[in-house]
């Protein structure tokens, strides 16, 4: 029968069609990412995982946090100091080396990125440097190490982790040293610069079906981004970096998607703060000036908070553009980047137990003006006596 042989033929023909349309489909698959924030050695955890015996060992740092990061596929921690296998040699702030046991507890724990451009990779020179290049290198080689590099060849190499067929691809950039760098060897950091950062966002993108793009940046303990931060995010956004994570301000910093009208966009964390830390309050820091003993301090303040949508002003040799920072949820697009008006410190009382020394006076005097930047007029310095209390007042 004619009729049916067509109908036959017509069925054949769609089943055939949908099973290459089913063949030809692309499979949908995923890669998980986290990352967290700085992971800065002061001296009482260093103090934590010392031994008289000299086998040092932080593993009880990371416990809590292994249940947390062992499902993702890609874990990143910044690791915010050199190492040294010298005991003798470790060293808490203002410069930092980190013994390298702290190197083994957050491979142990899980991380397989490592972030290392920052402002305390040169605190102690090369050497140091090319101490935890060998490190990595030599006991780690699977995990990936960004942002130093032992050769320019290597500072030339985007480094990529394939997951689930996914290839992401990682840069990592720092706005400067404590040092400012190595003499001669600028392939060492990589610190941020324009044409090497567009350069090798190109080459990433060449390379890799994701990029993302950690910067060290912004101002300390400043819980919104600076101008710096929203120009280069920008900046970044338009050369097709898919996610941003920032980190240096040791504080939480917002995070969104940012766009623009051209059709870009990107994820950014503007800060992930401290992961882990024992940064010091005001008064543990102070107490550290030789001679201060126990210190007690007070602030006054004026002012109240305010904060208004801001709108980022990207210039370049042209022009200058202005764009806002949205973020969307199922409601729609609203701005999100906000800039803040904070109260603002007008005068600080230290009550210091070494209070009564002038060179104590004076290092005091300095530090506070370096933390709050207000006229010496407005700090006054005291001596603490028994119990806490005040015995002289000039």
């Amino acid at each position: 029968n004619p009729a049916i042989d067509a109908q036959k033929k017509a069925a054949a023909v769609k089943a055939k069609a949908e099973q290459e349309a089913a063949d030809t489909t692309a499979e949908t698959t995923t890669a998980s990412v986290i990352a967290v924030g700085d992971n800065l050695y002061h001296q009482s955890l260093i103090d934590a995982g010392a031994s008289s015996d000299g086998n040092w060992n932080y593993d009880k740092i990371y416990t809590h946090i292994q249940d947390a990061i062992k499902d993702a596929d890609i874990k990143m921690i910044d690791q915010e100091t050199v190492f040294t296998t010298d005991h003798d040699s470790v060293s808490s702030y203002p410069s930092f080396a980190t013994p390298t046991e702290v190197g083994d507890a957050i491979i142990k724990a899980g991380f397989n990125v490592v972030e290392s451009a920052n402002n305390h990779i040169d605190d102690f020179g090369e050497g140091f440097l090319t101490d935890t290049l060998n490190f990595w290198k030599t006991k780690y080689p699977d995990v990936t190490l960004l942002g130093i590099h032992d050769s320019q060849e290597d500072a030339d190499t985007v480094k990529i982790r394939e997951v689930n067929g996914i290839k992401i691809a990682f840069l990592d950039y720092t706005y400067g040293t404590n040092v400012g760098g190595i003499e001669g060897k600028d392939y060492m950091i990589d610190m941020i610069r324009k044409d090497k950062i567009t350069a090798m966002i190109q080459k990433a993108k060449q390379q890799a079906d994701c990029i993302i793009f950690v910067a060290h940046w912004g101002t300390e303990d400043e819980t919104m981004p600076n101008e710096y931060e929203k120009q280069w995010a920008a900046y970044l956004m338009e050369q097709g970096v898919n996610v941003i994570i920032g980190g240096h301000p040791h504080v939480l910093q917002p995070y969104g998607r940012l766009t623009d009208d051209k059709g870009n966009e990107t994820v950014v964390f503007y800060s992930l703060g401290n992961f882990v830390s024992t940064q010091q309050k005001l008064e543990e820091l102070l107490s550290t000036v030789d001679g201060a003993g126990q210190v007690r301090v007070m602030l006054t303040w004026e002012g109240s908070s305010e904060r208004q949508v801001e709108k980022d002003r990207i210039s370049n040799a042209d022009s200058v553009e202005e764009e806002t920072i949205y973020q969307e949820n199922d409601s729609g697009k609203y701005p999100y980047v906000v800039s803040w008006t904070n109260p603002k410190v007008t005068g600080v009382l230290v009550i210091a137990e070494g209070g009564g020394n002038t060179k104590v006076k004076a290092e005091i005097l300095e530090a506070v003006q370096a933390l709050f930047g207000i006229e010496p007029h407005k700090i006054k310095i005291m001596k603490m006596g028994e119990g806490g209390n005040i015995v002289e007042k000039n």
